[in-house]
């Protein structure tokens, strides 16, 4: 539940070996844009603004917003950032996912690699109920 009381969905996906790979969040009755444009607030004030991007996939496409995210680990081990990256995706007219691929936690800073920024927006294409269509 957020703090409205409406609910929300949070789902981490792993790969064979455990490790985290791509999570959702979902965001009910808002717009992929003004979701984003909050989070951007609260989560990258130093970063680049929202911007739109269109992922393809042979004769697939979709219009998302992106934003970059930053957070910091700390441990026994040592310490480091990370960049995580969202693509906020219309599902449907009342309904945004919000598609999170971020960078390993290890010493110094990371972000995504290529494969999971891939992987990320091939989920954001296949997201709805109509097989990816909005």
């Amino acid at each position: 539940m957020d703090s409205t009381g409406a609910p929300r969905t949070f789902v981490v996906f792993h790969d064979a070996t455990g490790a985290e790979t791509v999570m959702l969040l979902t965001w009910p009755d808002a717009t992929a844009s003004s979701v984003a444009a909050t989070q951007f607030d609260s989560e990258s004030p130093q970063g680049a603004s929202p911007q739109q991007l269109t992922v393809v996939d042979g004769a697939r496409t979709r219009t998302v917003v992106v934003v970059t995210g930053y957070g910091q680990w700390y441990d026994a081990s040592g310490a480091g950032t990370y960049e995580c990256r969202h693509l906020y995706v219309q599902v449907d007219p009342r309904l945004v996912a919000d598609v999170i691929a971020c960078g390993a936690h290890v010493k110094g800073s990371s972000t995504p690699t290529a494969e999971l920024r891939q992987m990320q927006e091939q989920v954001a294409l296949r997201l709805g109920l109509s097989g990816g269509q909005p």
